[in-house]
């Protein structure tokens, strides 16, 4: 089950959106301060978190930093005034998912919620880290990091996302919102899959670029952006122009400077940097000292053909980061052991014989701790008792 974490200090709003929340299938916890949320967060591990930016104790924004320092890839989404954009750009910056303007409205809640779960379940070759390098290694690193996946939102969503849109835009625009771009002011706003975005976003993707200009959805008053965009994609874009399914003037503007990516099986060479740059990121998430790889373990690494690319690579990390007695990678830790490997390398199965080898691998591993195997799969407890209900799983030792 997919579980979310509520961080509201008004009885009725917590009230009503844990009330909503769980007939929509989600397990809900809550919180009525900001050290409450930090410490329910650190009992429970919850999927997303939706937080209130004003808050008794502490504000939202140090909440945010505090979740954050235990896990960089929280994914938190803030409720605002929309007069308080000030302190939700400051939360951006900070690295919230999303921001949601109260009052709430359900429809926009609903989206917002489904499209942080689709964020949350893709994997990728790396496309974000390039990205950031190149947002954090330039002179508006201090600006917003901007992440926009294009083909986990519908059209008419994804342009209100990008540009923004005033009350009455359409049925439940019951406030005006700021776009992507606005928010972004100086820094960077990355639009991952831009090969999905339909034919008449891709004119308005155009126009920006081309003028720097721009208006809400529903809105008559041109605003101005200087963010800079760096698009991703991994389809073939000459492929969607000769179908007629991409703007050939729009490939163009945005083909300036072109880096090719090619999935982390065909580019080995960059595992062992990967590796060394994953181990750093992963022990600081969890305050571990696990830095050592030996020879065997990273020529393993290498070896493996990582289907998943880097966050495949990332998750196996985390896992024998987690399982370390010491300050050694060791290759017990890993997620698969050779025989387990070439099945991945010489058959096509289905995900979910995948998926069920795996969960039982991990549980027989650390000899059947529910709170261990959820920690390492990085899931909830509930959702691994489905795991193992539905497979016919087996607990191994203990339970």
């Amino acid at each position: 089950m997919k579980s979310i974490l509520i961080i509201e200090d008004d009885p009725l709003v917590r009230k009503t959106l844990a009330s909503q929340l769980g007939k929509k299938g989600f397990e809900v916890a809550t919180a009525d301060t900001g050290e409450g949320g930090v410490r329910t967060y650190g009992e429970s591990s919850p999927d997303v978190v939706l937080l209130d930016l004003r808050l008794p104790d502490i504000d939202g924004l140090e909440v945010l930093r505090q979740i954050k320092e235990r896990n960089r890839r929280a994914i938190i989404l803030i409720m605002t005034a929309f007069d308080d954009m000030k302190t939700t750009v400051e939360a951006i910056k900070l690295g919230a998912f999303e921001y949601l303007v109260k009052p709430l409205n359900a429809t926009e809640l609903d989206l917002t919620i489904d499209k942080a779960f689709q964020v949350r379940a893709l994997s990728g070759t790396g496309k974000e880290l390039v990205a950031k390098a190149i947002h954090y290694n330039g002179l508006c690193r201090d600006e917003p990091f901007i992440v926009i996946n294009c083909c986990a939102i519908s059209d008419t969503l994804l342009e209100s996302e990008l540009f923004g849109h005033v009350k009455g835009a359409f049925t439940d625009a019951v406030s005006e919102t700021k776009g992507k771009f606005e928010i972004a002011g100086k820094g960077t706003v990355f639009l991952d899959e831009v090969g999905d975005v339909s034919p008449n976003l891709q004119s308005k993707l155009l126009r920006i670029i081309e003028t720097r200009d721009f208006m809400k959805v529903g809105g008559e008053k041109v605003l101005k952006t200087e963010a800079r965009i760096i698009a991703a994609t991994n389809q073939n874009l000459k492929g969607l122009i000769e179908k007629g399914k991409f703007r050939e003037d729009l490939y163009y503007r945005l083909k300036v400077v072109e880096i090719s990516l090619p999935p982390l099986r065909e580019r080995r060479e960059d595992i062992p940097d990967l590796v060394a740059y994953l181990l750093e990121k992963i022990n600081r998430d969890l305050r571990r000292n696990v830095h050592k790889v030996p020879p065997e373990v990273m020529k393993l690494l290498v070896d493996i053909p990582w289907r998943g690319n880097v966050r495949e690579l990332e998750n196996a990390l985390t896992r024998a980061v987690i399982l370390a007695k010491g300050d050694v990678v060791l290759k017990e830790n890993l997620p698969l052991e050779p025989d387990e490997r070439r099945s991945f390398a010489d058959e096509l199965v289905p995900l979910e014989e995948v998926e069920k080898k795996y969960i039982q691998y991990v549980l027989s591993s650390v000899k059947g701790s529910k709170t261990r195997a959820s920690q390492i799969l990085q899931i909830s407890r509930p959702t691994l008792d489905k795991k193992i209900r539905e497979y016919g799983l087996d607990l191994g030792e203990t339970s």
